[in-house]
């Protein structure tokens, strides 16, 4: 990759230096974030990790220690590229495109705070350096080299195969769905698209193969028929942990299927912020099924707690269950089945017993007839063009609101 540091030289920052530092590393994508903390806790005890697939209380916990800690690296999607001060920011490092050109000053703006200096990193592949020359080309950006040495080319080697293949597949299908808009601008086909993510996959995250895909995401990525992925009818189970994550069986599609697939998209609107072509594990997917099932149950008692209130004559007053026996008898009785037809007929306003009102008349089985007549009243918008409703209401002479 190229750098392009927004600064005056040609040499790189020295955030990375000894002594106390502290760097924030933006990654395209929740996925990549996490690829990247998970591969470089291998040989670094400092590394913070904050993304939109955390909870809450997790990403809270990250950002307090990232704020009182005197050194320490954060891999972090774009959830902190605004809105969060954090103090003493040496060094901030971009990974691939940013969105747009906001979101590069954004982030670039964590660091050089409250009169402090700071520096900067734009890391582009050589496909991506459009965006340095078109979209923030009249900034003062200067291109950067770097030299890599083989010590730390071992260290990346070793600890890359220690990140699972759970986490490896995971970021190939966010790589790809967050680069598809960017194609043109690239210059590239689908095709070249889907041969770079399986370049990428195999040489850099040392996969065996492209990993497998749900032929339902390839279809949400727009990528249906494009030769060189990997579709599968089920995706396989992973091991949990390091050690590469071996694969050890596969679910017959199912929930694990149907989870994966859920959580892509193609582009335009962003998960949390950050995340494009969101890939959905089991784990969240089944915490989704618990809060729908959670407020199902909520919204179950709310209706009952209605109904209840309404049978005692609108009041207010709760009691607890099975505290009323006359209540609870008739609970308990068998239910007699019923017939019931309401008829709602509109009449003008001079036959009925108020303008605009609407009559009602209810039978039952048992022989009962009630009639009710109430007031007919329409809304629309001061100001907006005459509606039906408006119409109708002048028509039947109805009040408006």
């Amino acid at each position: 990759r190229s750098g392009a540091s927004p600064r005056r030289g040609g040499r790189p920052p020295r955030g990375g230096g000894g002594g106390n530092h502290k760097i924030m590393c933006f990654f395209t994508t929740a996925r990549g974030t996490g690829f990247a903390a998970e591969l470089f806790r291998s040989f670094r005890d400092d590394i913070v990790e904050i993304h939109s697939k955390m909870s809450q209380s997790k990403r809270t916990k990250a950002t307090d220690q990232f704020r009182a800690a005197k050194r320490a690296v954060m891999m972090t999607s774009d959830v902190t590229a605004r809105g969060i001060d954090f103090p003493d920011v040496t060094l901030v490092v971009q990974i691939g495109i940013p969105a747009n050109r906001e979101q590069y000053i954004h982030r670039l703006g964590r660091t050089a705070r409250a009169g402090k200096s700071g520096e900067g990193i734009l890391m582009l592949a050589p496909r991506e350096e459009f965006f340095a020359k078109k979209d923030v080309g009249d900034l003062p950006i200067v291109r950067a080299t770097f030299d890599v040495s083989d010590e730390n080319v071992a260290k990346i080697s070793r600890a890359m195969d220690a990140v699972s293949d759970k986490t490896k597949a995971q970021t190939y299908a966010a790589w790809l769905g967050y680069h598809k808009p960017f194609i043109k601008k690239m210059g590239w086909t689908p095709e070249t698209l889907v041969r770079e993510a399986n370049d990428y996959a195999t040489e850099v995250m040392g996969c065996p193969e492209p990993p497998p895909m749900m032929k339902k995401t390839v279809g949400m990525m727009g990528l249906k028929g494009v030769p060189g992925l990997n579709i599968v009818s089920a995706l396989p189970e992973y091991e949990n942990g390091g050690g590469g994550g071996a694969i050890v069986g596969r679910r017959n599609g199912g929930r694990w299927a149907d989870a994966w697939a859920d959580g892509v998209g193609t582009s335009g609107s962003w998960d949390g912020g950050d995340d494009v072509a969101a890939t959905a594990t089991v784990d969240e997917y089944e915490e989704d099924v618990v809060r729908h099932r959670e407020s199902a149950t909520a919204s179950a008692a709310v209706a009952t707690a209605a109904e209840a209130e309404e049978e005692e004559g609108g009041t207010r007053t709760r009691r607890p269950r099975g505290s009323d026996p006359a209540r609870a008898s008739a609970r308990n009785a068998p239910r007699r089945a019923t017939t019931t037809t309401t008829t709602t007929t509109r009449r003008p306003s001079s036959q009925s017993s108020s303008p605009g009102s609407r009559s009602s008349t209810r039978s039952t089985a048992s022989g009962g007839t009630s009639t009710r007549t109430t007031p007919r009243t329409f809304r629309f918008t001061r100001g907006a063009p005459p509606s039906r409703s408006a119409s109708r209401a002048r028509r039947w002479g109805c009040s408006t609101t």
